[in-house]
């Protein structure tokens, strides 16, 4: 199944188990192991790695890997679907992320910190990574550009939809106190990314912003 061996009823078993499988065995509890696991492992990565960046940026590129986005498509190329234990109709871009992180957590347990570190490495890290540099950062770019002409940005979560496993979120963006524009998407940082490229291009690439200082 995977380039290590695994017990048949150990922790990295448990984490194929989702909820909808089996209400009271089920991989929950891995998945918020997981979650912290693969944050510090990250963290320490891009610690080492990134010596001259400050702060702020590594808190960037840290987002960029652990982003809900990122782990549901890094989850994909993981598991083969007959390795996941459910019974919802089918398996959503959420549902593989969860998946994912309980997995970590299957792995910290069984294998420890050293191996978990290596499988995060090769599946989740060094396979986006490369991507981080060539990614446009439009909230900072936004934010920047905005407060500059002593404009407010807020983003504000106004209503959410779906199940825990496949919930959705709708966040407005608001500058100065006006609301601009809202946008549905899996997770608030997705939101707030869609809806700061959408309001950037809008008033600053396309030429049609008159936000201009008096």
């Amino acid at each position: 199944m995977f380039d290590f061996s695994i017990k048949k009823r150990g922790p990295i078993k448990a984490a194929l188990y989702h909820k909808s499988y089996n209400k009271e065995h089920n991989n929950e509890r891995l998945e918020f192991l997981g979650d912290v696991i693969l944050s510090s492992i990250v963290s320490e990565t891009l610690y080492f790695r990134n010596k001259n960046d400050n702060e702020g940026r590594l808190s960037k590129k840290r987002e960029s890997i652990v982003s809900r986005k990122n782990l549901n498509e890094k989850a994909k190329s993981v598991f083969k679907q007959e390795w996941l234990k459910h019974k919802a109709k089918n398996i959503t871009d959420n549902m593989y992320g969860d998946f994912l992180e309980a997995l970590i957590g299957g792995i910290y347990l069984e294998k420890g910190y050293e191996k978990t570190k290596e499988f995060v490495l090769k599946n989740i890290i060094d396979k986006k990574i490369k991507s981080i540099s060539k990614q446009e950062d439009y909230k900072g770019r936004l934010i920047y550009l905005l407060n500059k002409e002593n404009k407010k940005v807020n983003f504000v979560k106004t209503d959410h939809k779906g199940p825990d496993h496949d919930r959705l979120h709708k966040v407005e963006l608001m500058i100065d106190g006006e609301s601009q524009m809202t946008e549905w998407a899996s997770s608030l940082k997705e939101a707030e990314r869609k809806l700061s490229k959408a309001m950037f291009l809008k008033f600053y690439e396309n030429s049609t912003h008159n936000w201009r200082r008096n």
